[in-house]
């Protein structure tokens, strides 16, 4: 006697099978940018909780599906709109190379195309499942500089509390019997990142009430905060008290993350007060009645939105005759002026095309970027204007100099001796600090099939040597693909 599988199961792997093409679909659109996105996550230190996020949100949809069970699932073809303005806004960012985008883009879309299959009453359910993928793009590591100001401030502030003398200059703090340098590794951004993913966990889990949820993942973006400050006083005092003995080398880092688990732990034990009881979902429903049909228009319709405009834009952008430029030796394809190579003390060591000398007297440090190459990006925060193991900020500051938007930074190391550098990008004859126009620059420069590939320019203005004279070194340049030392990649 055989048995037949009831209308429910069959409407259920139609859904199902559908649902799998379009995630088919977004894995072919975004393959490139979520292979960036792992390799981040792999990188660096403060992304490896990224690895986890999508297993939790996976898990916390499957813990859902009573609830889900009881919803009304209906693909909703309206949320398509904004899919498509979300394809638009990656295409923008895929052209201008602005990963961060790239990345938030590809997150929304997936969450934007789950809403369009399931409906608004089944996508409130999974709200926050869905909004926690968020947590896996990788982004904070702008904030570094801002934290270890911050950081140096707390420290500094409580050493006066406490009567010792202490001078700070830059990100160097001195006391009388030794140096601390607040570096980027001591700016707290891994603990912050991580434990501000996990307390917002946290605050779903134990809070149903919005105030108390906000409250306590407030507490967990601030709490890291005004932690690591007090770590880097703490650090400060042993060395002070031992003579500079203690809390040298390894020794910082070791009572770092003792510290920084005892935080956790604060954190984990402050979330335990007032926590909300949760109703038990009833465990009879059948998720499968819930299902609805996908026909094919629907799938179609929702396939031709994710991929459409994104074949459209690479065969405009890519596939019609645009010039991919690489160069060898950055020197002699941006100077005709006199040239020397050196090794320069501020200069920031990278595995990039990079060169690095004296024109004219000056000394200048070239980067050089070509974003046909993937994952690489000529506007982009990793590029360092200095080398921060032995350097610090004292200020930076924009200025506008013939029709020029320039950054320029004072710099000091520990004996004192202070340096004056100016930057700015370079793509052709455009010159600016500005990130937003050299993006748009560069975009403007795809759309008319001419390469986007450029510099990053640092340069020591000397003693007695006016901005004027430096910026002629640079300023009769036409395309590198003009100059000498450029071949076709």
């Amino acid at each position: 006697m055989s048995v037949m599988n009831s209308p429910s199961q069959y409407i259920t792997s139609r859904f199902l099978l559908g649902a799998g093409g379009v995630l088919l679909a977004w894995l072919w659109v975004y393959a490139e940018t979520l292979q960036h996105m792992v390799q981040v996550w792999a990188a660096s230190e403060a992304y490896k909780h990224c690895f986890f996020i999508p297993l939790i949100s996976a898990y916390l949809i499957y813990e859902k599906r009573f609830a889900l069970a009881r919803t009304t699932i209906q693909f909703r073809p309206e949320v398509l709109i904004l899919l498509f303005l979300g394809q638009l806004a990656f295409i923008v960012s895929a052209a201008l190379d602005i990963n961060l985008l790239m990345h938030t883009a590809a997150v929304c879309s997936l969450i934007v195309i789950i809403w369009s299959l399931i409906g608004h009453q089944a996508a409130r359910v999974l709200m926050f499942p869905l909004l926690y993928l968020l947590f896996s793009i990788p982004f904070g590591e702008e904030l570094v500089p801002w934290l270890q100001d911050v950081t140096a401030w707390i420290s500094v502030s409580m050493l006066q509390l406490f009567g010792i003398p202490v001078y700070r200059e830059g990100l160097y703090i001195f006391i009388p019997n030794g140096t601390f340098l607040v570096a980027e590794a001591c700016a707290g951004i891994r603990f912050l990142i991580g434990t501000f993913a996990i307390g917002t966990l946290l605050a779903y889990l134990n809070y149903q009430k919005y105030w108390k949820r906000s409250l306590f993942i407030l507490l967990c973006a601030v709490i890291p905060i005004l932690a690591n400050g007090i770590r880097a006083f703490g650090i400060i005092i042993i060395g002070y008290l031992t003579d500079m003995e203690h809390a040298t080398g390894a020794d910082h880092l070791v009572y770092g993350w003792f510290f920084f688990a005892f935080v956790m732990i604060i954190l984990f034990w402050l979330g335990t007060f007032g926590v909300d009881n949760v109703e038990k979902e009833e465990t009879n429903a059948s998720l499968t009645s819930a299902m609805p049909t996908l026909s094919l228009l629907k799938l179609g319709l929702l396939i031709l939105v994710l991929i459409a405009p994104y074949a459209a834009s690479n065969y405009w952008l890519y596939g019609t005759g645009a010039t991919s430029v690489s160069v060898k030796d950055p020197a002699p394809s941006i100077l005709s002026a006199r040239i020397e190579s050196s090794e320069l003390s501020w200069s920031m060591p990278t595995d990039e095309i990079i060169w690095t000398g004296r024109v004219n007297n000056v000394p200048v440090r070239l980067l050089y970027v070509n974003e046909d190459v993937h994952g690489r990006e000529l506007v982009s925060g990793r590029h360092r204007l200095f080398n921060e193991k032995f350097w610090s900020p004292v200020r930076s500051y924009r200025e506008d100099t013939d029709g020029r938007e320039l950054q320029f930074a004072e710099i000091v190391n520990t004996t004192g001796e202070r340096k004056r550098l100016v930057s700015w990008y370079q793509v052709g004859e455009k010159q600016t600090a500005n990130s937003l126009k050299m993006k748009v620059h560069q975009l403007m420069a795809r759309l008319a099939h001419e390469p986007a590939d450029g510099y990053f320019i640092v340069a020591e203005i000397p003693e007695g040597r006016s901005l004027e004279s430096l910026l002629t070194l640079f300023a009769p340049l036409t395309h590198i693909a003009d100059s000498n030392g450029v071949h076709d990649g």
